[in-house]
């Protein structure tokens, strides 16, 4: 994991998850409150750690409607259900990840006691592949990640006909 100095696999739902993080992050910068100012120092922590924790802990208050929102400002008060459905959107890609390679174990290698597990670093296995099984591999995780896009947009395109 990133936090932890270990490869991942990177993906474009990976870019949808940091656009949600920027929209937050800019959204934050609006207008001075306790909690905004308490959420930016954390999440501007030079302490790894810090930022993941702080990440999670925030999406969870967005997915289960605890985020205080008299101490937001304005903007992201505004932004709240907006931001509630991405991150559950971003929530369910590491599943679906998983849940591809789960589909595609034969194309996988075997791991140090000859079985193929998910515990294993999603990266390290597709580095791992052959070329052969990469390309049987990789038109499923496109087709994730447009999957993804076209939610995305349809998310957004829905909120933004709300404001």
């Amino acid at each position: 994991m990133w936090w932890q100095n270990r490869a991942v696999l990177h993906t474009a739902m990976d870019d949808l998850e940091s656009f949600v993080w920027v929209l937050l992050w800019q959204a934050l910068q609006t207008a001075p409150s306790k909690m905004a100012a308490g959420w930016l120092a954390d999440l501007n922590d030079a302490r790894l750690k810090t930022v993941r924790f702080t990440k999670i802990v925030i999406i969870q208050d967005f997915i289960q409607n605890k985020v205080p929102k008299m101490a937001l400002p304005r903007a992201v008060k505004k932004l709240c259900p907006l931001l509630k459905r991405l991150f559950q959107e971003c929530a369910t890609y590491p599943v679906q990840i998983d849940d591809l390679i789960a589909r595609n174990v034969d194309l996988m290698p075997e791991g140090e006691d000859g079985e193929f597990t998910l515990e294993q670093e999603k990266s390290r296995i597709f580095m791992a592949m052959d070329e052969t099984h990469r390309d049987q591999f990789v038109p499923g995780l496109e087709l994730l990640c447009r999957k993804a896009y076209r939610s995305f947009l349809t998310i957004l395109v829905e909120e933004y006909q709300k404001l």
